[in-house]
């Protein structure tokens, strides 16, 4: 693992898992000590992604292996007024109250490196933030081809861009990074992609994850990248974040 001076965050981004391989990665995160990052929470009867990694870290936990950190950042979905709801010293639920597309750069950014999943338009926007913000990211077995015909054939790839440019309307002007515009964002993620396509593929979750923490950054800011909400308390909800990240075990 490259030195660090804190925990990882891990991003685990994609679909319908049926492999089962993401539960897997879940578990292997914990195992290591990394947090997980999802778009989901704790719900143990469904196989998508964003759920099934973070049931990973259970599974490590109750069996004695590690200790279950996630991040779960969830849509409009929820029925809260609350950003944070703390569901432990070490598992934080966040409620972005944005559509499940607006709330995809919060996944991309927030993580030191990626494991992606084989997904639709929202994994591609969570990919296309993480990799303009500097992330690396790991595919799980022919994920990244998949990811790249979407992107590049027929109609899904006009829906892509579609999206990613309105995406990028909404989070222009609360981000510290440039992001160009969405035919450039475009632009660098097929780059990457064909780049990915290249690698050896990787199918178990072991060597998922000792890739993905070969991957991350050699020194790791003192507390991760989370943005805010693209609203007017943006810079509360970072120091928030911030607060509990420095509380944590």
């Amino acid at each position: 693992m490259a030195s660090k001076q804190r925990i990882p965050i891990v991003g685990v981004i994609g679909g319908d898992d049926q492999s089962g391989c993401a539960r897997l990665v879940g578990r292997e995160l914990a195992k290591n000590g990394c947090v997980v990052l999802t778009g989901g929470s704790v719900v143990d009867s469904r196989t998508e992604t964003k759920y099934a990694a973070i049931m990973g870290t259970l599974d490590a936990e109750r069996g004695g292996e590690g200790v279950s950190r996630y991040i779960g950042i969830l849509p409009n979905t929820s029925k809260t007024n609350s950003v944070f709801e703390y569901l432990s010293p070490r598992q934080l639920v966040i409620h972005s109250g944005l559509s499940s597309m607006d709330r995809d750069p919060l996944n991309g950014i927030t993580p030191d490196v990626l494991v992606c999943f084989a997904g639709g338009p929202g994994t591609i926007c969570e990919l296309a933030f993480g990799i303009i913000s500097g992330r690396e990211s790991i595919f799980h077995d022919d994920c990244a081809k998949q990811l790249l015909d979407k992107c590049t054939k027929g109609r899904q790839r006009t829906e892509i861009k579609r999206g990613i440019l309105r995406v990028v309307a909404n989070w222009q002007s609360y981000l510290s990074f440039s992001m160009g515009d969405g035919n450039k964002i475009m632009d660098i993620l097929i780059e990457y992609l064909h780049k990915a396509v290249t690698r050896n593929p990787l199918t178990s979750a072991p060597e998922i994850v000792q890739a993905a923490l070969q991957a991350l950054p050699n020194k790791l800011s003192d507390v991760p990248a989370f943005p805010g909400l693209p609203c007017a308390r943006r810079r509360q909800q970072v120091d928030e974040f911030a607060s509990w990240w420095k509380s944590l075990s």
